[in-house]
């Protein structure tokens, strides 16, 4: 068993959250985030950000954080990466 443990936020960390909502901004000129049809399933990793997590992964206990909404669209990211 691994006996440390690290919590890992998903938006920005793992999935490249601010990169799609400015990409969805820019392509739809809305300024109002709430606004736009933003689904997980869209948002492409950080670069580096698996590899690391994987890595992480062999040393210690890795859990992954994030905001409650959208849970499944979250969790379908997760599997998908």
């Amino acid at each position: 068993m691994l006996n440390k443990t690290v919590y890992i936020e998903l938006e920005n960390v793992l999935c490249n959250y601010s990169g799609r909502v400015f990409q969805l901004k820019d392509e739809l000129d809305i300024d109002n985030e709430k606004e736009l049809p933003l689904n997980y399933c869209d948002i492409e990793p950080v670069d580096g950000a698996i590899e690391a997590y994987e890595e992480l992964s062999t040393m210690m206990e890795v859990f992954i954080i994030t905001p409650d909404e959208k849970r499944d669209e979250k969790t379908e990211w997760v599997r998908t990466h």
